[in-house]
């Protein structure tokens, strides 16, 4: 005898309801039921979940940070006064003192006698206007050298 033929037919049928088989009656009643195995669904990676949730940032030929424009080289003689012109505002500021050409925007706002000393410089030879306010001054030629370019050409 097996042990389903020992069990009432309501109680083999609500066992077999229990395991989740809805068999029919019929079924039941005659012979045991074949319990085919379950289907089992495909083992979900934690990388899967998470790419479909959220995706990945590519890469890209950009920079997330501006990077500085590099200044124009100097040819093999000197800065021209082609290209000092052109740095001629407070945004970019380069002169020329005593034949050497100097970058003096980071200069501009820390100037002790006011920008618009350094301003009137900007974009042209400034030996003049230096020579008259500072002369042979150390501290003030110190300062000056820490912004040079190089030579004028």
């Amino acid at each position: 005898m097996t042990p389903h033929s020992v069990l009432p037919l309501s109680l083999r049928t609500a066992a077999l309801l229990v395991a989740g088989l809805a068999l029919p009656l019929t079924a039941c009643a005659t012979t045991p039921p074949t319990l085919a195995p379950a289907p089992v669904a495909a083992p979900v990676s934690s990388e899967a979940t998470t790419a479909s949730a959220t995706p990945t940032p590519t890469p890209s030929a950009t920079s997330a940070s501006p990077t500085p424009t590099p200044a124009p080289k100097a040819s093999a003689s000197g800065y021209t006064m082609a290209q000092v012109r052109k740095h001629a505002n407070a945004a970019s500021c380069w002169t020329v003192i005593s034949g050497n050409v100097y970058d003096l925007t980071k200069w501009v706002n820390r100037h002790p006698g006011g920008r618009a000393r350094i301003l009137s410089l900007c974009g042209k030879d400034g030996t003049a206007a230096f020579r008259a306010e500072h002369g042979k001054e150390k501290q003030p030629n110190q300062v000056l050298a820490g912004y040079k370019l190089g030579p004028l050409a």
